[in-house]
């Protein structure tokens, strides 16, 4: 099950109060069944379009992934795009009573995201391009909010603290490969002074170009208690903190648990995809 998967199904278990938007009140649930993933597909576009007043078809390299959060419920989960801008995919949920294949909520989705992306995002990659010593860097806006409610651009601060989902920055930075520990480690702490009083939340990965980084390849993860602001002390971890992390990894670039990559993102929402968009710098990625 996909990361939204996970998020749904918590939710519907929850008593479906993502549904019901944060004035408490569910959307209309119209009368239809969806009899499977084409059903699922071709309603949505046309409810996309009329929700928004745009024409919407799905993101190319994408399905439609059908899972069950729990015995009653069947849903489905497909990326969608505005065929006026193809450069803003994002996500789709087709909810169904798994016995009758009515609808069980309005659509959900997160094209709402892209209200939200620039404010959010440039401060980071800006810090990210001012720099030195990295390879590759992404950020990215993560775990958008998933429901029938629009938002506008004024209601940052609210969209952030919904009470249902948890907005944050997604950070990778890639460290080039003839680096050393207190080389990468002088780059992560030069980019986590740089976006440390930003008070936003963020997960924040380094690894080395070539590599995945957020299992076995990474160098450098956050500490999960300082991933929103309220966990964080008022300034980042050392460098000696992080070069200490750094040397702990022991990556061992010929190990089979490690997986090999080019920085090219998946496909999909961008919310929550595994694997971001990686902008390289001159030079990178070393892939031999």
């Amino acid at each position: 099950m996909t990361r939204r998967g996970l998020l749904r199904a918590s939710l519907l278990l929850a008593g479906g109060a993502l549904a019901q938007g944060c004035s408490g009140r569910r959307g209309e649930v119209p009368d239809v069944t969806i009899g499977g993933p084409e059903d699922a597909l071709a309603w949505a576009l046309g409810e996309l379009g009329g929700r928004y007043g745009e024409e919407f078809e799905q993101e190319p390299g994408t399905g439609v992934t059908p899972y069950e959060p729990d015995s009653r419920h069947l849903e489905y989960e497909l990326c969608a795009r505005p065929a006026a801008d193809p450069k803003k995919p994002f996500g789709c949920t087709v909810a169904t009573h798994a016995d009758t294949r009515r609808l069980s909520y309005p659509l959900m989705d997160d094209y709402t995201q892209y209200r939200f992306k620039p404010q959010l995002e440039e401060p980071f990659l800006e810090a990210a391009r001012g720099t030195d010593g990295l390879a590759g860097y992404s950020a990215r806006l993560s775990e958008p909010y998933m429901g029938e409610r629009d938002w506008r651009p004024s209601e940052l601060e609210a969209y952030l603290h919904n009470g249902y989902t948890r907005p944050g920055l997604a950070v990778t930075l890639m460290l080039p490969r003839d680096g050393s520990a207190s080389s990468w480690a002088g780059a992560v702490r030069s980019f986590l002074g740089a976006v440390w009083g930003l008070g936003r939340r963020m997960d924040v990965y380094a690894g080395m170009e070539g590599f995945v980084p957020y299992e076995w390849g990474n160098l450098f993860t956050l500490d999960v208690s300082q991933t929103v602001p309220s966990g964080r002390g008022p300034k980042p971890p050392s460098l000696d903190y992080i070069e200490q992390e750094v040397r702990d990894s022991q990556i061992d670039l010929g190990s089979d648990r490690l997986e090999r990559w080019d920085g090219a993102g998946d496909p999909g929402d961008p919310g929550y995809t595994r694997l971001p968009q990686i902008t390289w710098l001159p030079g990178h990625p070393v892939m031999d």
